[in-house]
């Protein structure tokens, strides 16, 4: 509670108290596990004793016992199988004596350590927080945080955390705030009229304490409010605003997030941007590829063309880190380069086109015609020999002559002549080939193969 952290201190603590652990009680149990979780401090020999001796006194152990010791668990990062599984249970029999914030604790914490919980849990759960109705803010946002984490789809639920928000609305610190709509987005719950109401409410309270809010906070509201194409300019300003003001505390990923939701948006606010090029041009080394490609998609959905540098650099650093990037990343690259000046990025595309025919078989359809449309957009290779650009065009052609089979030799006869299979097998063919359009270098030699 002090935030002593004196090394020496908490070893002898953690001796004497694995000498004598068999003499605590679960009150002394949950809050040494506590006191080494509010530190920081991770001891697996003692974790693993107490998970031992806390199984053994479970039926002693109050709701503040277990939600402190799973809390503990959880900031931790320790999953102990056994005893989550004892604690589940017994939460699960006593669930109707949880406090609102053990309860938001204990869901939590099983959802950060991974532990599957079962429907039991989610439809007991479900139905003591919706029978609840005073709430803290930090614990609708832990609900919220733990459904979006889940993955569970649960409007109802959701709507009631969102009108429980409304109430408090006042109080939310903008992690708060952030958490929730960082889970509403993530889960994608539109049209519903309680989130709709919940998000117009914090738009104002968005706007009004912007300044207040920390780096992960406006990555995370402007994040979910792109991610919900939820019309917010005012907001975007007002985030940007305070973005601009602490923006060298940033790490990359929350910026490439601001700039990402911003690009997402159609919101150019050019000093905002200029801000962003002035740490990325600074910190670029530490940008992961998928932070670069964001970046780069950022700027050209924006038309952010204007520091060569900046295009220069950020052209540079994807070159050193190519090889991470995934299909969808490289096709982005190859995008940004074409709408930002490919006169820019020419060793970037070479190494868009070398890192593509190494790992060709890893790319979807969509994503090998994204990358040949952008490539033929930025005129790369045009007029010239590029025997790994043929690499890709031979597989493209090889989509092609599938097509052309297709809508040949495979098109079923007309309607009312044609047996169920063979448009069942067309049908099959044609998803088979994943596309939903050709591409722009290739459609007219299609076109002319079909004589169209």
């Amino acid at each position: 509670k002090m935030q002593c952290r004196d090394d020496e201190i908490f070893r002898r603590i953690s001796l004497r108290a694995q000498q004598i652990i068999q003499d605590l009680d679960p009150q002394g149990l949950a809050i040494l596990a506590w006191a080494f979780a509010t530190i920081g401090r991770q001891d697996d020999d003692l974790l693993a004793a107490i998970a031992e001796e806390s199984r053994k006194k479970l039926e002693s152990f109050g709701c503040q016992n277990i939600s402190n010791l799973l809390w503990a668990n959880a900031t931790l990062g320790v999953r102990s199988d056994a005893l989550h599984g004892d604690l589940l249970r017994e939460s699960l029999r006593r669930l109707d004596e949880f406090t609102t914030q053990e309860l938001a604790i204990v869901n939590w914490a099983l959802t950060k350590v991974a532990f599957t919980v079962g429907d039991d849990w989610k439809t007991a759960f479900r139905a003591r927080v919706m029978r609840l109705k005073e709430y803290a803010p930090s614990e609708l946002s832990m609900i919220a945080w733990a459904l979006a984490t889940r993955g569970d789809y649960d409007p109802d639920l959701m709507a009631y955390v969102a009108r429980r928000s409304m109430e408090l609305m006042r109080n939310f610190t903008g992690q708060n705030l952030a958490t929730i709509i960082w889970a509403i987005a993530t889960v994608s719950y539109k049209d519903d009229p309680c989130i709709d109401e919940f998000l117009r409410m914090a738009l104002g309270a968005i706007i009004n304490r912007a300044n207040e809010f920390q780096p992960l906070n406006i990555a995370l509201i402007s994040w979910g409010l792109a991610k919900l194409s939820f019309k917010a300019d005012a907001a975007f300003e007002a985030l940007c605003e305070s973005a601009i003001s602490q923006i060298d505390n940033f790490a990359p990923q929350n910026l490439v997030q601001v700039l990402w939701a911003c690009g997402t948006c159609g919101h150019r606010q050019d000093s905002f941007l200029k801000a962003a090029a002035r740490v990325a041009k600074r910190s670029i080394s530490d940008f992961s590829s998928q932070h670069q490609s964001n970046f780069l998609w950022a700027c050209a959905r924006l038309g952010f063309k204007e520091d060569i540098e900046l295009l220069r650099v950020v052209g540079d650093a994807c070159v050193r880190k190519m090889h991470e990037g995934t299909p969808q990343h490289l096709s982005n690259i190859a995008w940004a380069a074409s709408q930002l000046g490919s006169q820019h990025f020419q060793s970037c595309l070479r190494a868009v086109v070398q890192e593509t025919s190494r790992r060709i078989s890893e790319f979807d359809p969509p994503s090998v015609m994204m990358l040949s449309d952008s490539l033929f957009e930025a005129n790369y290779g045009r007029g010239s020999e590029e025997p790994l650009l043929g690499v890709l065009r031979s597989h493209v052609m090889r989509m092609g002559s599938e097509l052309y089979r297709i809508f040949t030799d495979g098109l079923p006869r007309r309607r009312g002549l044609a047996a169920p299979s063979e448009i069942t097998e067309y049908q099959r063919r044609l998803r088979g080939i994943g596309l939903t359009t050709f591409g722009y270098e290739h459609t007219q030699s299609l076109f002319d193969e079909l004589r169209l």
